[in-house]
């Protein structure tokens, strides 16, 4: 519904890059999420952003919505530059002025399974508790069967996904509207789930960082796919590592100035492209110093002395030769100023 409109609004921003071989399944399993509340459907609008398709995704999401329940409330918007941050601030700051009466937007990827999701509960947890600006949905791994050639999914699959407050997972999340139209990520922002949780849980990096401005919803999930080789579960974590140092690159930035909502804003107004920028000018003083090698420690500071520990062990093992890879990826592809994706 529109600003002229007399219902209150959920709008529900779907990123799209170069998924038409999913895109259509998603929108199936979205529809058949919302049929399952009548209220959220009855107040819910549907964005597809594809963002920098060089595929059909385009052709393949209108098709799919024309022969869906949703077809009269859903919107494919072709946004020509890709980058999950370039199409959040199309959402944010353009989309989201088309509805002065949404309290709540919910933010989704593509290539997710929305199949089991209450997707509701998210919505009804933000109207019912003023005090929390965002709330989560748990990603769950589908299980894959053990096969010989297929041991990295495998092992995947069966590792935990965190759910925990204070962190935002980016592949499915609700914020309420206000907050989000006072936001301006930087263009080229790798992960983009950090950065806003960081902005959201210091209420701009004015105040100690508060968890339960971010709740973990406690019964809502959704299911997604593992990484299928051992050089995608590479790339994937490469680029979380770029983007991540990008964010600490940001952080103490923002942690100086006065207001950051400001900062932000005029960064963004004076170079969309800022915080690559700088980036790139820290690196080329600190070199690897940029990137913070102790990461690839984490995964034994959380193991227990159980029963468990031999095959937690050799996981931690193997989770640290993945980071510590993608870290030196990271690093290599950073200098060659190779930070598109």
């Amino acid at each position: 519904m529109d600003e002229r409109g007399l219902e209150r609004a959920v709008p529900l921003f779907v990123f799209a890059h170069n998924n038409e071989l999913t895109i259509a399944d998603f929108l199936a399993s979205l529809a058949a999420a919302l049929t399952k509340n009548p209220v959220l459907a009855s107040e819910a609008v549907v964005y597809v952003l594809a963002n920098g398709c060089r595929d059909r995704t385009v052709a393949v999401a209108k098709q799919a919505i024309s022969e869906l329940p949703l077809a009269t409330k859903a919107h494919v918007e072709e946004i020509e530059r890709g980058g999950k941050a370039n199409a959040w601030n199309h959402a944010a700051h353009t989309v989201l002025p088309r509805h002065s009466t949404a309290d709540v937007a919910i933010f989704l990827d593509s290539d997710v399974d929305l199949s089991e999701t209450d997707l509701g509960a998210l919505v009804a947890l933000l109207r019912e508790r003023p005090n929390v600006l965002a709330t989560t949905s748990k990603p769950s791994k589908r299980p894959i069967p053990f096969q010989l050639g297929k041991l990295v999914p495998y092992l995947s699959s069966r590792s935990s996904s965190g759910h925990k407050n204070g962190v935002i997972c980016g592949q499915l999340y609700a914020m309420r509207v206000d907050w989000a139209q006072r936001i301006w990520m930087p263009r080229g922002l790798l992960v983009e789930d950090g950065f806003l949780a960081g902005c959201l849980r210091t209420r701009f990096f004015s105040g100690e960082p508060d968890d339960g401005l971010i709740v973990a919803h406690p019964s809502t999930y959704h299911y997604f796919e593992v990484e299928q080789s051992l050089g995608g579960a590479i790339r994937h974590e490469e680029r979380t590592e770029l983007g991540s140092h990008m964010n600490f690159v940001a952080y103490p930035l923002l942690w100086e100035t006065e207001d950051a909502e400001a900062f932000l804003k005029a960064h963004y107004d004076a170079d969309p492209d800022w915080l690559v920028r700088r980036f790139e000018h820290e690196l080329s003083s600190r070199g690897r110093g940029v990137f913070r090698w102790n990461r690839c420690l984490a995964s034994f500071r959380e193991l227990k002395l159980d029963a468990k520990l031999p095959i937690r062990g050799v996981m931690a093992c193997l989770r640290a030769l993945q980071r510590g890879i993608a870290l030196e990826r990271a690093y290599r592809r950073a200098t060659a100023g190779d930070l598109r994706w």
